[in-house]
């Protein structure tokens, strides 16, 4: 299951379990509608129901069964994750503010060629000095380097995660 980070658990306050917690705007309305989020706790994100959140900017959050402060304690610092699938935001809407990069959202896609043959899977979206670059692995193990150009990119499918480009002979061959 893919989780989506929404913010941070901050230090505790009180002696009751409520802790501080800082969340980003665009998921504020979400995580009051879910009344849940997510904590990596032993590798793996852990959900909390929300007894209650109180505050604008800084909130103190009242999580279920967090009742003293060493609990509270064992949260702070912490990164909060919704899941993926209760979050109504495109790949797109997500990137937007993480990053000035128009094509940041394509990190983890397939690039494919103008044949549809795969070419490698997109590690990261650089920014370089005169465009956007996409970091490929391929299959035969080196990395590319190739850029994201508009004129290039023929299709790209947010469903099945894919980018087709249309790139000079030879580019891949590199």
């Amino acid at each position: 299951m893919e989780f989506v980070p929404i913010g941070k658990l901050k230090k505790t306050h009180g002696l009751q379990g409520e802790i501080k917690l800082e969340i980003e705007d665009k998921f504020l309305e979400l995580l009051f509608a879910l009344g849940v989020l997510f904590v990596e706790q032993t590798g793996s994100p852990m959900p909390f129901f929300i007894e209650s959140i109180r505050g604008k900017g800084a909130m103190i959050a009242k999580l279920e069964e967090v009742d003293d402060k060493e609990t509270a304690n064992a949260l702070a610092n912490k990164v909060v994750y919704l899941r993926r699938t209760d979050i109504p935001f495109t790949d797109e809407e997500l990137a937007e503010e993480e990053s000035d990069l128009l094509y940041y959202y394509l990190k983890d896609y397939e690039l494919l060629d103008q044949e549809k043959n795969r070419i490698g899977k997109i590690l990261e979206v650089a920014d370089y000095p005169q465009q956007e670059m996409a970091i490929v692995q391929t299959e035969e193990g080196p990395e590319l380097l190739i850029p994201l150009l508009e004129d290039w990119i023929t299709v790209i499918d947010t469903e099945h995660k894919t980018v087709q480009m249309e790139l000079p002979e030879g580019l891949v061959d590199l």
